[in-house]
């Protein structure tokens, strides 16, 4: 088992310490964009499509909202517990900056693939047949979600000039856009 953790760590060196901070940023406002575009944009229309009133709607709208008021702070502490130092090596090889890339990456990937708890059909069932269980999982989504709206903070932090902020950003509404076109494709 050790050596498979050591491959596995090796293995996400090899891959992500490479990637300069540019490239890693352009690529994340476009993920973090390309992501979010289906769900934001339709989970009304699905989530009224399997049954959830409106009222239902206002009270999942209420739980999204406090678990964004937990989730922003708590992401934002995170980051700047991450951010705090620049790269240093420590004695296991990894840098800080590694450490931030790969947690950040996964807060979003965890963000977004939460959201196929509602489309799997062994979790369907049992998120649409309790409004508790439909409550939970939109509070475990929102709060997830929070941590993806910090990248253009975690962005500003990263460039050494802020005025290239808007070369990163550029990738931000290009991930917009296809995400946008591909789901309109999808759902038409």
């Amino acid at each position: 088992n050790t050596d498979k953790i050591e491959d596995m760590s090796r293995v996400t060196k090899a891959w992500i310490q490479p990637m300069s901070n540019a490239t890693f940023l352009s690529l994340l406002q476009f993920m973090a964009c390309l992501a979010n575009t289906g769900w934001s944009k339709y989970s009304t229309a699905y989530y009224m499509s399997n049954g959830v009133t409106a009222s239902e709607l206002g009270t999942l709208s209420l739980v999204s909202c406090t678990a964004k008021l937990v989730g922003y702070p708590q992401w934002g502490i995170l980051m700047d517990l991450l951010l705090t130092t620049r790269p240093q090596h420590h004695s296991d090889g990894y840098s800080i900056t590694l450490k931030f890339k790969v947690t950040l990456a996964l807060l979003i990937f965890l963000g977004n693939f939460s959201v196929w708890l509602f489309y799997w059909p062994s979790t369907k069932t049992i998120i649409f047949n309790s409004f508790v269980a439909l409550a939970v999982c939109r509070f475990i989504r929102a709060w997830l979600n929070a941590s993806w709206t910090l990248v253009d903070v975690v962005t500003l932090r990263l460039l050494p000039d802020a005025s290239n902020y808007g070369s990163h950003r550029l990738y931000a509404s290009i991930g917009w856009g296809v995400g946008s076109i591909f789901a309109g494709h999808l759902i038409d």
